[in-house]
């Protein structure tokens, strides 16, 4: 079968993967337009293109490196839109606010039992809003955690248990301008 240039870039690609022929069919039948390989038409492309298919794929990674989530403002960019949207969805106006949840909860048990309709803080998305403002923080560098050794007196008992001892080190993590992760 002729492959046209779209299907001949998505073969190498697939070859260059390392994908087998069942492999290739698989997905090239789901490629618009769609097309069929023998398993003799991927040797000849492995073989033919052997050096070039590892530039392709040394290009292809160098490309995935360089775009989307991997660049500090494609992650910060998502990790915004999250947020705004978790900042929407819990501030809304009026009856679309879900700041406060309202719950059917059982009270009592066997006959007895009630069911009564209470209202609870919605604390599992406020504490997820939080962390994603976190992580834009630390991705922004805004975020700094100071390590410091416990001042105090120490004592060197390594001679005491022996040569094989393992020393000890006490640290305190100080927070840099009150920004505690928890903190309220």
């Amino acid at each position: 079968m002729r492959l046209k240039q779209k299907q001949k870039e998505h073969l190498l690609a697939l070859v260059a993967e390392g994908k087998t022929s069942d492999e290739i069919n698989a997905r090239a039948a789901a490629f618009k337009p769609p097309y069929e390989v023998s398993r003799q038409q991927v040797d000849f492309y492995r073989g033919s293109r052997g050096v070039r298919l590892e530039e392709i794929k040394a290009e292809s990674e160098s490309e995935a490196l360089r775009t989307g989530l991997a660049l500090k403002e494609g992650r910060v960019e998502t990790l915004k839109e999250l947020g705004e949207r978790l900042k929407r969805e819990l501030l809304g106006e009026g009856e679309e606010s879900r700041l406060w949840l309202r719950r059917t909860r059982a009270v009592g048990s066997g006959q007895w039992a009630q069911f009564v309709e209470v209202e609870e803080f919605n604390l599992t998305e406020i504490n997820a809003l939080r962390a994603v403002l976190d992580d834009i923080a630390k991705e922004m560098g805004e975020r700094t955690y100071a390590v410091a050794a416990d001042e105090g007196e120490t004592e060197d008992d390594s001679a005491q248990a022996g040569a094989g001892a393992q020393a000890q080190l006490k640290i305190r993590v100080e927070y840099v301008g009150g920004d505690s992760p928890n903190d309220p």
